[in-house]
């Protein structure tokens, strides 16, 4: 566990994956995660709630089926994942340093003051300074909505990190989710995060951001 927290949050990484293929197999008519039996229906609610509540996320999205034995599994596994995983530090995106942005409070499901809002072209962006107490991989997860697929230059103390990371749509600017850029090298200390429109490495759509979290 300890080797987990250290390494910023490993096991989160991969609860974010199990629980956006789980959300898929919901049956909104039957009420039930399909192949299964009520009892196997109680324990993804279980891990869904429990997933929320740790991030606050709502995932949805078509994905393939599996069969009962590998989704009781599957659940196990993300149960352990959700229980063992560092909570992670918080960073509001409406307070870190703006450029060419404005703030908002307009949709409801936001986290903190409001969330950074209006931007598609090039020359905007938002830089957050966040702080770590060793060196080393940490997952950075940023918490948003956007009615389409949107992209971002995602940058890491003066270098770019992910020239064209994917904020896949939400479908509802009501509907928050997260997406999360995995292994980031932080230094020790201080370290400067900024998520910036660059159409030149393919930066496209609208994007309302929340929120980033350090694991």
């Amino acid at each position: 566990m300890n080797v987990a927290m250290a390494q910023g949050g490993k096991y989160r990484s991969r609860a974010d994956a199990g629980i956006a293929t789980l959300h898929g197999f919901y049956d909104d008519a039957k009420g039930l995660w399909q192949t299964t039996g009520w009892w196997n229906s109680a324990n993804a609610l279980e891990t869904t709630i429990d997933y929320s509540a740790r991030t606050g996320a709502h995932w949805e999205g078509p994905f393939d089926l599996a069969d009962a034995a590998r989704q009781t599994s599957a659940l196990d596994a993300l149960n352990a994942a959700l229980l063992f995983d560092a909570p992670g530090t918080d960073y509001q995106a409406e307070q870190g340093q703006l450029q060419n942005l404005s703030t908002e409070a307009k949709y409801a499901g936001f986290h903190g003051n409001g969330y950074v809002a209006g931007w598609n072209r090039d020359g905007q962006g938002v830089a957050l300074t966040v702080n770590v107490p060793a060196a080393g991989p940490y997952d950075l997860v940023l918490r948003y909505a956007a009615v389409g697929d949107a992209t971002r230059n995602i940058g890491l103390n003066q270098s770019v990190l992910e020239p064209n990371h994917a904020f896949p749509a939400t479908g509802d600017w009501t509907r928050w989710t997260t997406t999360t850029v995995y292994d980031a090298p932080l230094a020790a200390g201080a370290n400067a995060v900024s998520i910036v429109f660059d159409q030149s490495t393919g930066s496209s759509n609208w994007l309302n951001l929340d929120e980033l979290t350090v694991q």
